[in-house]
Parts: C-alpha cells; structure tokens; sequence
C-alpha cells in the first residue's frame, strides 16, 4: 500500500531522536526510523516525507573507531542515501528537502555531497525537478563537528 498524499518528516537516527536535535519540533512532527531496511520500507509504503534528517552511523560497528567502514556489518545513512536517490531517479521525483544532522563528519560530507551530486545533475540535464536544497544545520552544531573532529584526529595521532 502507497499512501503518497501523506505529508510528513522523516528523522534517521539509531540513538536520538528529533527533539534532541530540533529544538523547536514535536515528536508528532517526525516520522523516526532506525535502520536502513526501515528507512527503505518506510519511503516504500508512504512515499517520499517533505524532509529528511540523517544520521549516519546507524549501528555499534560503527562507533568503534577500529572498524573499517568497509567491514560494517550494518548499513549507513549513506546507503540510505543512495537508496533514496535511485528511488527518486525510477519515479522521477526530486529529493526531499534534507539536512544531515550526524556527528560523523566523513560520513556527513559524503550523503552531504552524494545529494548535492544528484541535485546538480539535474539541473545540468534540465530535469524539471522541483529544487530543493540543505537546510541550515542547528545552532551549535558546526562547534560539535568541530570538536569532534579534533578529537578524532587526536586519536589518529595517538594511534
């Protein structure tokens, strides 16, 4: 069953939750999912949401910093991503509007520019899509990416 005519905001996160990264929301306002299979089935049965939040590590393996990425064994906010992409290019349907809200910043930039990627081709190829684009990250969040960040390469150079 496809219920396309409902509008709704989709939140991908296997932790948190949309009040933890929008302040001003309700979790009414959000449809949460945690998995790339619910991610999938969820767009599958209800159609594309009006927005999309992404987290990308969206499993245990993937807060251990000694796991390759290659070696995951459950499946990333960037393999929804391009779930979702192929998903918009077989019914010809823009990408939602989006922002991705993960503390993992190589993780980030790739669904940040996997999408970017997809929105330029077309309009490149003059695909009469609607344009959307990323929304501003919340107040914040840039300073926790950063910290982050220096924290990461502290334990690379420790390593």
């Amino acid at each position: 069953m496809n219920l396309n005519n409902i509008k709704y905001k989709l939140y991908l996160d296997d932790i948190r939750d949309p009040t933890q990264t929008y302040q001003d929301t309700l979790f009414s306002q959000w449809a949460i999912v945690r998995s790339y299979d619910e991610f999938c089935n969820f767009i599958t049965m209800y159609g594309l949401p009006e927005f999309i939040s992404y987290d990308h590590d969206l499993g245990e393996s993937h807060y251990n910093p000694t796991i390759d990425p290659k070696n995951y064994v459950e499946k990333t906010g960037y393999d929804c991503c391009k779930w979702l992409v192929n998903y918009c290019i077989d019914n010809n349907k823009p990408h939602p509007m989006w922002k991705v809200h993960s503390m993992n910043p190589v993780g980030r930039k790739n669904i940040e520019s996997y999408i970017r990627n997809f929105e330029d081709s077309l309009a490149i190829h003059g695909t009469n899509y609607n344009t959307y684009t990323q929304v501003q990250p919340p107040a914040g969040l840039e300073k926790c990416v950063e910290i982050i960040d220096k924290l990461i390469d502290n334990l690379k150079k420790s390593m």
